[in-house]
């Protein structure tokens, strides 16, 4: 996994993150924690499905940005274990492996960013980390004042100079002086989102100050970040096969597809599936964003991955909810949307078996000749019966059409119409059972 077949070296630091795109400051905050520390190597470790950021490009374009980037950087170097672990990415599991690796008394140094540190305790097991690590923290101006209280408290109790913490192996919070980088991810994804020759030579310099040309030349050869709405959409069909296919790789169960037509005006179909514990779900919706952006569809959102009791995955056309057992049972959500359920697959087209033999012909007895007659006879009846069907079946589709157009909720609220509709159903269990 990663890089565990290297040797390591004594006092080793890990930068982690989406590098997406990954840019000149990201190689200054590495620069400055290697020559702060003493580090002898750093190791940028880029995630494979970050909670906090479902909307992420594919991780094998990250990947592939990430090695343009540090070509010829010293020092650097990509560790691929969590983009390899078909997981979701935690810091504290990283480093948990880590460590194992290296054993006790290695000195290890996680990298970070002021902004990082502001949301630490909203990190998984994030008190656990100094027992594995140090962090070392790169300041912008004002934001020690942004600090919860508790991460704060936390911060001071176990901050040392650089000097104390690289003479142990993990344990304290030390600062990195650096310059700062006006440098930031989401500008450069709005700017490379844009055509161009829309772009003004300020605007192209900002991208060739932030992106190594490598990096660059990358991104504009697959057509990364362009806006959603200048991107085909998927088939309903084949985005429908590739999600069942993808949560049939983690064993999802009870796997259940919902036609909405006509109940949403913004999705066409519901998809719900169960995993047998918190991390199951939180896999299963990883995996399924990771397979639906490799094949060039879009993940709106990915919300509820902090508990992994009901993970819910918006892919636009298709809403997937993942529910643990006991969620799923008491929300019950086949109640609302299970009016028309659709095959999870389409059934493979049957093989046209080889032309048998003719053999003699049988002599028919008297009889069977006479029953087959009076059965050709009634069959023009059966025909024109299902024509008639087959005429009237438009005419229904037409008066759902027009059902669905005045019925839909409006799209500022059916986002929200599953939750809703799960509590109305919690409300009256909740009168039933007092």
């Amino acid at each position: 996994m990663g890089l565990s077949a290297t040797p390591i070296p004594t006092a080793l630091g890990f930068l982690g993150g989406t590098f997406d795109p990954p840019h000149v400051g990201h190689l200054a905050l590495a620069r400055a924690a290697r020559a702060a520390l003493g580090l002898i190597q750093v190791r940028f470790v880029p995630t494979a499905q970050p909670w906090q950021k479902p909307q992420v490009t594919a991780a094998t374009h990250r990947l592939h940005m990430l090695e343009l980037a540090l070509e010829g950087c010293d020092g650097f170097v990509v560790d691929r274990r969590e983009i390899e672990r078909a997981d979701a990415s935690y810091t504290v599991d990283t480093l948990t492996a880590l460590r194992k690796e290296v054993g006790p008394t290695a000195t290890l140094v996680w990298i970070l960013g002021s902004d990082q540190l502001a949301r630490l305790n909203t990190w998984h097991q994030w008190e656990k980390l100094l027992t594995l690590a140090h962090l070392a923290v790169a300041w912008r101006g004002g934001q020690s004042s942004q600090l919860a209280p508790t991460v704060r408290a936390y911060y001071a109790q176990h901050r040392a100079t650089a000097t104390q913490a690289m003479s142990q192996a993990h344990g304290h919070f030390v600062d990195i002086a650096m310059q700062p980088v006006d440098m930031s991810a989401t500008a450069l994804r709005a700017l490379l989102g844009r055509p161009s020759a829309t772009l003004g030579p300020q605007e192209q310099a900002l991208l060739a100050q932030g992106l190594r040309p490598k990096v660059l030349d990358y991104i504009r050869a697959h057509a990364l970040y362009h806006s959603e709405r200048n991107s085909p959409r998927m088939d309903l069909k084949a985005l429908q096969h590739l999600i069942v296919d993808a949560l049939e790789d983690i064993k999802a169960q009870d796997i259940k597809v919902y036609d909405t037509l006509g109940q949403s005006s913004e999705f066409d179909r519901v998809i719900v599936a169960t995993g047998n514990s918190n991390r199951q779900t939180r896999a299963l919706a990883w995996h399924l964003a990771q397979k639906v952006k490799e094949a060039g569809g879009h993940v709106n959102s990915v919300e509820g991955g902090d508990t992994g009791e009901w993970v819910l995955v918006d892919l636009g056309d298709i809403v997937v909810h993942l529910m643990v057992p006991a969620v799923r049972a008491y929300y019950a959500l086949e109640e609302i949307w299970g009016a028309k359920p659709v095959p999870t697959k389409e059934s493979a087209p049957k093989k046209k078996s080889a032309p048998k033999k003719k053999s003699a012909p049988k002599k028919t007895p008297t009889k069977k000749v006479a029953a087959k007659k009076k059965a050709a006879k009634k069959t023009p009846a059966k025909k024109a019966a299902r024509k008639t069907v087959a005429k009237k079946t438009p005419a229904k589709k037409v008066g759902k059409t027009k059902a669905s157009k005045t019925s839909a909720p409006a799209k500022s609220t059916v986002r929200k119409s599953a939750t809703q509709s799960a509590k109305k159903t919690v409300a009256k269990k909740s009168r039933t059972k007092k």
